[in-house]
């Protein structure tokens, strides 16, 4: 992978991760009160490991992720592994509407839709 421009989203993540590997990058609280630090390096492994996955599914570069879940850590990587395997994100959250998430689903024609693990941390 050649690394990109910092001025986007992935340049910037590739480049911090090279200057500050074991850096704090994402911290993710848990239901039961713990949280989980994330160093830059961690969150590059696991993402390149999912961006790996996305592309052993025959998706062309360029095809649409649909990422459905909660703000987190996980989000994040697997947003920024949609974007190391050349694919582009659709972020799909759960406060949308049916409506508004099939127009999300419908208008942008994903090709692979990636949902998030429920926690009870958020109950309504």
């Amino acid at each position: 992978m050649t690394i990109p421009d910092s001025a986007t989203l992935l340049g910037f993540f590739l480049k911090h991760e090279t200057e500050q590997r074991d850096k704090t990058y994402l911290i993710q609280p848990l239901p039961d009160g713990t949280v989980v630090a994330y160093s830059w390096s961690e969150v590059g492994n696991q993402a390149r490991r999912m961006a790996t996955y996305f592309q052993s599914l025959g998706l062309p570069k360029g095809s649409r992720v649909a990422l459905l879940g909660r703000n987190s850590a996980h989000w994040t990587i697997a947003d920024l592994a949609t974007s190391m395997a050349g694919m582009v994100s659709v972020p799909l959250f759960p406060m949308y509407s049916g409506i508004s998430a099939r127009y999300a689903l419908g208008h942008h024609g994903n090709d692979l839709l990636v949902v998030g693990k429920p926690t009870q941390q958020f109950r309504r």
